[in-house]
């Protein structure tokens, strides 16, 4: 066989289609190969056919190749086995296989490979011997370690599985404390945040801007405690939302005179440059542009491939990079020369620009960064490989080993990010980023480890059990101000009973106080057990038994005897009776429940003769008709 070859590109074509063209004849000539000899078997003559057995048979006319050459390859013309060369002999030796170039394939080659019982080569007996040596090191470093200190099955876990359960065992008896801590992550955030911008002072344009901002933060914190208030006052009046805050500045300058516009984390901002961003890219990039600007990356590298020496891979990541880099270059000029981004605030376009350029240049120094980890851990690997054989066939060996790297070069280079950031963005002569980076450097290496020294995290109770029992009395029944916060007491009072003049015009003073207060009747006590200290399942134990018992003779000693439709009360009583009482909150005293008024033994009967009587009255009063 021999490779096939094609006359490409066609005449007069466009350079997309020759380029296709271009491609679909270098796969075709690397992959196709045509026959050199095809025999044709020629029937012998139609005037020689004497009988049917000599007759003419279309389908052997065209006899394909024969291409399996095994047998051919492995005897000589005579018919015997051939000998094997001193090149495969040594092959043999050494793998416990030997090859032989193909007849019909040019450039292919086929293996043989003995039986393991006659020969299995020097090379194999070593990789099979160095395997079981590192089977008989994994159990000896390994599994006998891990028998010890794992965290699964091992005598570290046993003691630790002994120690759960006398704790559970403790917990189930007393109630050992159960509490969560939060993580101090979000303080020493919080404290970053203030750091970055604490030397930031006003522009001078805007400090006028900045006062009158200040002038109203603590009207915004009386709202923000007065939350409820004002929902239930959007519910009762018009136009109830409070006034519209001013707005609040963005421009600001540091000790080192350098502008700093914030004006990018305003939210209504954000979307509105959002959908203004997104509308330009789009309608300025055609959509055959990736297609065209990649084909023509391709073929420039190809045509360097060579001289540079780079792989494929190697290509298609400088292709994509060029590619990324020609696109955000064309989305900057676009935003740049934009008059609806204009519109929207002056100098914003360089903003955006600025903004993204130091995103971009912070996420590149993050790449080369991750490559030369990459780099470095694969050397690593390789020198682990060359200098310990044996030791580096046990996966978790050499995994360790590249974890215990990895983590000494995350601490050698901890701050390169920050430092080669800075230089790029001082570099693209953005300054903003650069003043930023350079706080967040100066505080994760000054403050962060200081501050998580300092601050304590607060501890609060896994869970909080409630127990409720119920008032006996109404008298004692808790009347609250729930609204506005904080919750008040009220003195309880009763419509039906006089009080002096003072305790009257104390409770007309708290009425016109605030119309929009909101108070509650309180029927039941509340006590609240929770997990944080130890023999909390004997407090919880006696508050629940308490309020048990407290519910039971409440029920049974004083509602059912005194307050219920089968009680003593009920039977003997003369009048009706309304055991429960409700709140009226415009004069905040308890006055009879009507719902719950209650008829007597007595009363029913008065009622029966009443109906009885007026039946009679009816009836005499009627007409005599026979």
């Amino acid at each position: 066989t021999e490779p096939i070859r094609f006359n490409t590109p066609t005449p007069d074509v466009s350079a997309d289609i020759a380029q296709i063209q271009d491609f679909v004849r270098e796969k075709a000539e690397r992959n196709l190969e045509q026959c050199k000899v095809f025999e044709v078997s020629l029937p012998s003559s139609i005037t020689g056919i004497t009988s049917d057995s000599n007759e003419i048979k279309f389908t052997s006319l065209f006899q394909t190749p024969t291409l399996n050459e095994l047998e051919t390859l492995s005897t000589n013309p005579n018919g015997s086995s051939k000998s094997l060369n001193d090149e495969q002999l040594k092959a043999v030796k050494q793998t416990g296989e030997f090859e032989v170039n193909s007849i019909y394939f040019p450039g292919q080659r086929h293996r043989w490979r003995l039986s393991k019982l006659l020969q299995s080569g020097i090379q194999t007996a070593n990789q099979t011997f160095f395997k079981e040596l590192s089977w008989a090191l994994y159990m000896l470093i390994i599994f006998a370690h891990d028998r010890i200190i794992s965290n699964c099955f091992s005598i570290k876990a046993s003691i630790r599985s002994w120690k759960r359960g006398f704790v559970t065992l403790f917990d189930a008896l007393i109630g050992l404390p159960a509490t969560y801590s939060e993580s101090i992550d979000k303080q020493v955030e919080n404290e970053r945040q203030k750091f970055l911008v604490i030397e930031l002072s006003p522009h001078e344009n805007e400090k006028i801007m900045h006062k009158q901002f200040c002038a109203q933060i603590p009207r915004l914190l009386e709202m923000m405690l007065e939350k409820e208030k004002y929902t239930y006052r959007q519910k009762r009046v018009f136009n109830p939302i409070p006034p519209e805050m001013l707005p609040f500045p963005h421009c600001f300058t540091t000790p080192n005179n350098i502008d700093i516009d914030l004006r990018l984390h305003n939210r209504d901002l954000q979307i509105k440059i959002q959908q203004t961003v997104a509308e330009l890219v789009s309608n300025s990039t055609p959509k055959t542009w990736f297609n065209t600007t990649k084909r023509r990356l391709i073929n420039e590298y190809k045509n360097k491939q060579t001289e540079l020496g780079l792989s494929k891979e190697e290509v298609a990541k400088r292709v994509q990079t060029e590619l990324n880099r020609e696109y955000i270059e064309r989305a900057f000029k676009t935003i740049e020369n934009s008059s609806a981004i204009e519109k929207l605030a002056p100098g914003l376009g360089h903003l955006l620009i600025a903004q993204a350029s130091a995103v971009l240049a912070m996420q590149s120094v993050v790449d080369k960064l991750n490559e030369q980890l990459d780099t470095h851990l694969q050397r690593t690997r390789e020198k682990l490989m060359r200098e310990h054989p044996i030791k580096s066939k046990i996966s978790r060996w050499i995994e360790a080993k590249i974890f215990e790297e990895r983590v000494n070069f995350i601490r050698q280079h901890e701050w390169d990010a920050h430092r080669l950031s800075i230089d790029e963005c001082r570099t693209l002569s953005n300054e903003q980023a650069a003043y930023f980076i350079q706080r967040d450097w100066t505080f994760r290496t000054d403050h962060e480890s200081t501050l998580r020294l300092n601050l304590k995290s607060t501890t609060e109770p896994i869970r909080t059990i409630k127990c409720s029992r119920s008032i006996w009395f109404p008298k004692n029944w808790i009347i609250e101000r729930t609204n506005p916060l904080p919750v008040e007491k009220i003195p309880t009072m009763f419509a039906k009973f006089n009080y002096t003049a003072v305790e009257e015009q104390q409770r007309t003073t708290l009425i016109n106080a605030d119309s929009d207060a909101r108070y509650n009747l309180r029927r039941t006590t509340t006590y609240s057990i929770t997990t944080q200290y130890p023999f909390w399942r004997w407090k919880l134990c006696a508050v629940r038994v308490f309020c048990w018992l407290s519910n039971a003779i409440y029920a049974f000693c004083l509602v059912i005897p005194f307050a219920s439709p089968f009680s003593f009360r009920a039977l003997f009583s003369l009048e009706p009776f309304s055991p429960d009482y409700e709140l009226n909150e415009k004069d905040l005293k308890l006055h009879v429940k009507q719902h719950s008024k209650t008829q007597t033994f007595v009363s029913r009967l008065v009622a029966l003769w009443r109906n009885v009587r007026r039946s009679r009255q009816n009836f005499e009063q009627a007409p005599d008709r026979g």
